[in-house]
Formats: C-alpha cells, sequence, structure tokens
C-alpha cells in the first residue's frame, strides 16, 4: 500500500512538472527575433523575446553534419541571450531557438561564423527604418538578395532608430523585428543607438553583447572586428562613465587597428545637409580623434536621406537614413561644398573589402516594381593622407537644427 503511494506521489510529481514545462513552453512565444549579434570566429549570441518567460536554449548544426549541439539558459526569461563558443571558424550553422532544453523550435537563423582571416568580402548597411514598414520590408528584400547574388553571409550594419517607439516593445516588434526578419535571419546586426532608443532601458535588452567597455558605462558603445575590418560604435545619448575615458578608448582601439580597414558608426551626422544638420558639438568633441587614428569611413543616420562627403580631412562622412523612416529634403544648412552625392530616398549599402580600397555601392528603388538599382559609387583607398587633426581645421558653416532628441 505504502509502495503504492509512493508511485502515485511521483506519478503526480511528473504530472506535475510536465504540466509546468508544457505551460512554459505555451508561454514562450515568439514576439522578436531570433537574431544574432556579437559575431565572433568561434559563434555569436543568439537573442530572441518571447511573450512568456522561459528557460530556452539554442540548437547548431554545422551545414552538412548529422550530430547538432544544444546550448541552454541558465534561467526564465522573456528577453534571451544565449552566447555560442566553441564553433568552427568561417562555417555556416543552422541555428533554432527552443522554447525549453529539447523542446519545440520558436525560429531559427543561418549562422556563418567570422572567418580567421579575411581581407576579400562585403558587408551591408542601412539605417532609421522606423515608421514604413512597407519600404523598410522592400529595401530588406533588395539587399537579401544582393547578399545572396553575392554569395556572401557577413554582417549588417544599423546606423540607429529602429522604429518610432523605441521604449515600445509592440512598436519594435512590428516596426523593425518583423520587417528585418530575413535579413536577420542570414547576417548578424550591428547597431548603433539612435533618438529614438534615446531615454529607455530596452536597447541592452535587444543588444546585450559584446560588453561594452568600462569608460562608457551604461552608454552602448562597442568594438567589433572581421577579417580586415574594425568597426566602432558610438552611443550620443547616453551618459557615460568618463567621456574623457570614452574617447581615450576610442582612439586606442583605433590606434590597435592600425594594420585594419578603420570605420565609426554613431547616429547623428557630424556633417550633414539634411533637415537635422550637423551635429556641431560632437563633431568638435571626436573629430580630431577620426582624424588622428586614421579612420576611413563614418556612417551615420538621423537624417532620412543619403548623403556622402569628400574626403574631410581624410575622412569620408556618410548619411545612411532611408530604410523606411519618412523621407526629408535639404535643411537650412545645406549648400556646403563638402557635400558630394545627396539623395532623398529609401536605400542600403554595400561595401567590398579589398586589399587596396573599399568599394561603396547604394542602392535605391528603380521604380520597376521591388527591383533597386545602384545610384552611387566609390572607392575608399587604404591610404587616404589623413592630416595632422586640429578641431579648429575642421570646414566652416552655417549651424542647422542639429538636434539630441529629434524626430
Amino acid at each position: 500500500m505504502r509502495i503504492a503511494v509512493h508511485v502515485l506521489v511521483l506519478a503526480l510529481s511528473l504530472a506535475a512538472l510536465r504540466s509546468i514545462a508544457a505551460a512554459e513552453e505555451a508561454g514562450a512565444r515568439l514576439v522578436s527575433g531570433p537574431y544574432a549579434v556579437a559575431l565572433t570566429t568561434e559563434g555569436a549570441t543568439i537573442c530572441w523575446q518571447t511573450k512568456g518567460k522561459s528557460a530556452g536554449a539554442v540548437r547548431v548544426k554545422a551545414e552538412g553534419k548529422a550530430e547538432s549541439r544544444e546550448f541552454k539558459e541558465a534561467g526564465a526569461a522573456d528577453f534571451h541571450a544565449v552566447k555560442l563558443t566553441g564553433l568552427a571558424a568561417g562555417t555556416v550553422h543552422q541555428v533554432e531557438v527552443l522554447a525549453a532544453p529539447g523542446g519545440a523550435a520558436l525560429g531559427g537563423l543561418s549562422l556563418r561564423t567570422a572567418p580567421k582571416q579575411a581581407d576579400s568580402f562585403t558587408f551591408f548597411a542601412y539605417g532609421d527604418t522606423r515608421t514604413n514598414a512597407a519600404a523598410h520590408e522592400q529595401v530588406v528584400a533588395a539587399l537579401v538578395a544582393e547578399s545572396k547574388r553575392l554569395k556572401q553571409q557577413t554582417f549588417l550594419l544599423h546606423t540607429g532608430d529602429l522604429a518610432s517607439g523605441g521604449s515600445n516593445e509592440a512598436q519594435t516588434a512590428e516596426q523593425f523585428f518583423r520587417p528585418a526578419a530575413p535579413a536577420l535571419e542570414r547576417l548578424p546586426i550591428i547597431v548603433a543607438r539612435g533618438n529614438h532608443e534615446c531615454g529607455t532601458d530596452l536597447f541592452p535588452k535587444y543588444f546585450p553583447e559584446p560588453a561594452r567597455p568600462e569608460a562608457s558605462g551604461k552608454a552602448d558603445d562597442q568594438c567589433f572586428d572581421y577579417g580586415s575590418v574594425r568597426i566602432l560604435v558610438l552611443d550620443q545619448y547616453t551618459r557615460t562613465k568618463s567621456e574623457d575615458g570614452r574617447m581615450k578608448w576610442l582612439a586606442a582601439k583605433l590606434a590597435e587597428a592600425k594594420d585594419r580597414w578603420r570605420i565609426v558608426i554613431f547616429h547623428e551626422p557630424i556633417y550633414s545637409s539634411g533637415s537635422h544638420g550637423s551635429n556641431l558639438g560632437f563633431r568638435r568633441q571626436v573629430e580630431p580623434i577620426l582624424t588622428a587614428g586614421k579612420v576611413h569611413a563614418v556612417f551615420a543616420g538621423h537624417d532620412h536621406d543619403y548623403e556622402r562627403t569628400k574626403p574631410i580631412s581624410g575622412v569620408t562622412h556618410l548619411t545612411v537614413g532611408g530604410g523606411g523612416a519618412p523621407l526629408r529634403g535639404k535643411g537650412a544648412g545645406a549648400g556646403a561644398d563638402w557635400s558630394v552625392k545627396f539623395e532623398v530616398t529609401t536605400h542600403f549599402l554595400t561595401v567590398t573589402v579589398s586589399p587596396e580600397k573599399l568599394s561603396f555601392r547604394a542602392f535605391c528603388p528603380s521604380g520597376k516594381g521591388d527591383e533597386f538599382e545602384e545610384f552611387d559609387a566609390f572607392e575608399i583607398p587604404k591610404d587616404c593622407a589623413w592630416p595632422a587633426a586640429k578641431a579648429e581645421e575642421a570646414p566652416r558653416e552655417q549651424p542647422a537644427t542639429a538636434g539630441q532628441a529629434a524626430p
């Protein structure tokens, strides 16, 4: 009799555990993702958001292999981040996020780990994707098609302003993660915080890796290496632990990368003919470091247009802000002699890296269905003849409405 009671208790306990697991799995409905951040030669961090909290897992299988590995979360969460390690460099893996260890797959993506060495490849860039989901979808479809045509599964840069309401999870899911899904299913993403992500703690939840520099404090600065390229991302909207320390970090990271291509990303451009204009205060702060650090190109967004400058103290500045936000024309400070190309259009960029040069191509809708066509192309050589950096040497212009949290 006592044995029967114990068996009954055990059966009830197992049933209860199965019920809890089923309830957790049922509650783990995808809201956003999955997507990859912090790509390395041996893995990446896989992120996703669920409606209910659960302790999920990630199942990984190298392309063409039968066996798979499973990486488990430490505890239940609704914003999930699982770090993959120990994968082979430069190889493609099929990745599934699971509602629970060994459980049902919620979604998946294809991940190509970074190669140990690479000096010839193409990466992709766009930004300011908020508001117009249809335009965003059109840009993403063309970008993904170009990625497949080139057979380049590398990474994607985003210049900020994912959605109109950066503190609104539902709006971010609808305006950014849903339209961007086809790109995120094959390209790890690097994002600069925009003004529409200003003042919210959601941004580091969406993008928890890589670790931020100590001097940056809670500011979402980061350093990313891929082959012969180093990319440094600066957050213009979060107070740093030490601004002087942060600028020293930027200078040191650029100096470390003397044999690499050097690219910097932040949201508000320091050279812009657009409606918001140039952020002159940030220009005074950062430009001497960009020049001394021999930066090849700066990517920004904020103004909803495309603009390319001539090399200024050796540095080419790009505004890449046509991913779906309302398009705008030139602002009050327009007409500066440093502006080479200005277009009001939705667009994306490809950047082809080689040992001798960076080759940029910008694409916009052709007017023929969903087709895109090239509207700008240029090259940046390895040696840009950077002069000694002095802030007062920067070209002068009439200040425009450079906002800190402009729409």
